[in-house]
């Protein structure tokens, strides 16, 4: 399980989370940013991992895959292994996350089908996104990565409250040689995508440095493709005999080294203290007869990854010893306003 630690007395929040945990536990921790924060408008930045296994990051007891970084946000921040994402498919657990609503809550429980221009699928119109309530506070919105919330022009990112956009659209790609989106331009990606994501993550931050900025980092690893990474990840796991394991391994050491450029980017640019990093996945392994790479350790059975599975507790969370009431809620979104003195629309549940 993750650990909990006080939070450092600034405003910089780093949250390391397993990969079917969520950050219900942060609102506590949130409310004391922002009586902390030098300044109101702390940089955001929400790291979303594809797929990730909760038993494959050391910071949940992985013995076999390094994740130093990750690990660390863990280590000097908060972990909240009692909270859970919205939903056990991509696309909805990220409507979730960027509205802060239970997808249920405006029937959107599956995924788009894949290039599909129709404007009624994908994230409906009427809900808000986390950008579009962070825009009238000055701030530069940018995603980077796996967008799976719709294909029509409507639905693009840029029409949604981002103001920079590179990745793409469909719920999964190749990593070699991919097709991606850099603002409304399809351009072809030569660079391991992984890596790709994490230069155009830095580029992002250099850019935006002096002002606040929300840059939504959705990695696609380690979902499927699984393509063999560059030899300088695979090289770093060599101690895995069971190549799947290995291969997966690599994927997600190159995701690691991205949270880790991100976090050394940040304090290149005296910005580190001044920003709220976030980390999670939008849902658990899955399960695969064919492919023996992944665990999700504790929640380990067939099918894990889309199985909603009923959660009660005889508690509620607790923050830093306040007790934090449990809600199915994205709280990243419903936090975020208080701290930068936004209003967010009711109700949120």
């Amino acid at each position: 399980m993750g650990r909990t630690k006080t939070p450092p007395q600034n405003c910089a929040v780093k949250v390391g989370s397993g990969a079917v945990t969520f950050l219900l536990a942060l609102l506590g921790w949130l409310s004391l940013c922002h009586v902390t924060c030098a300044q109101d408008h702390p940089n955001v930045i929400v790291i979303l991992a594809d797929d990730l296994g909760y038993g494959d990051v050391g910071f949940n007891g992985c013995p076999d895959i390094p994740t130093p970084n990750i690990d660390a946000l863990a280590a000097n921040g908060a972990s909240c292994p009692a909270g859970y994402v919205t939903h056990c498919y991509c696309a909805p657990s990220r409507a979730g996350l960027l509205t802060g609503r239970h997808p249920a809550r405006f029937g959107f429980e599956g995924g788009p089908p894949e290039d599909n221009p129709n404007p009624l699928l994908g994230l409906p119109l009427a809900e808000s996104t986390l950008p579009q309530y962070l825009k009238p506070a000055g701030y530069v919105s940018g995603i980077i990565g796996k967008w799976h919330l719709g294909f029509s022009p409507l639905m693009f990112p840029l029409v949604r409250g981002f103001d920079e956009f590179f990745g793409f659209l469909d719920g999964a790609s190749v990593y070699y040689n991919s097709n991606v989106y850099s603002g409304y331009t399809l351009i072809h990606e030569t660079t391991y995508l992984t890596d790709a994501f994490t230069e155009q993550a830095v580029s992002f931050i250099n850019n935006h440095a002096t002002q606040p900025f929300f840059l939504y980092l959705a990695y696609n690893a380690p979902h499927t493709p699984y393509q063999t990474p560059p030899d300088i990840y695979m090289q770093r796991v060599n101690y895995i005999t069971n190549r799947d394991r290995q291969l997966y391994a690599a994927m997600i050491c190159a995701l690691d080294d991205g949270v880790g450029q991100v976090v050394h980017t940040l304090t290149a640019n005296n910005i580190l203290n001044n920003t709220l990093i976030f980390f999670l996945s939008d849902n658990g392994a899955p399960f695969d007869r064919k492919f023996e790479g992944t665990t999700n350790s504790i929640f380990r059975c067939e099918a894990i990854r889309r199985t909603c599975w009923k959660v009660e507790f005889a508690y509620p969370l607790r923050s830093n010893g306040q007790r934090v009431s449990l809600r199915t809620r994205c709280i990243v979104a419903l936090s975020l306003p208080s701290i930068l003195s936004r209003p967010w629309p009711a109700p949120l549940e």
